[in-house]
């Protein structure tokens, strides 16, 4: 056990130990957008965060480091889409428009260049 605190960063052994000194838990699973520690709603940056799995992260409201559900991981990622998904095209049945001053635009009214 002592093997695997060592390789924990002192930070986080530090606020776990806390944590477990007050009788708590120290990590909760977050389904659905709410921490399964404090049932409380999570913002929505922190749910993408936690969704990128970028960082260690904690609650605001009870202190417990975050992680999410299996589930919610895999629901996210499909296996046939790529990472970076790419915006679609509008499809409009609109002409392209000319700019209002084009040159064109300028010799039909009579305008000086």
């Amino acid at each position: 056990m002592e093997s695997l605190r060592a390789k924990i960063p002192l930070g986080v052994l530090t606020h776990h130990d806390r944590q477990r000194s007050r009788g708590r838990q120290s990590v909760a699973e977050v389904r659905h957008g709410v921490c399964s520690g404090c049932h409380m709603s999570l913002p929505t940056g922190l749910q993408a965060e936690i969704q990128r799995e970028s960082t260690l992260l904690e609650c605001k409201t009870c202190g417990r480091f975050i992680f999410p559900t299996k589930e919610a991981v895999e629901s996210q990622l499909p296996a046939n889409v790529s990472q970076s998904p790419k915006r679609a095209k509008k499809v409009t049945n609109e002409r392209p428009r000319k700019p209002a001053f084009s040159p064109s635009h300028r010799r039909e009214r009579g305008c000086k260049p």
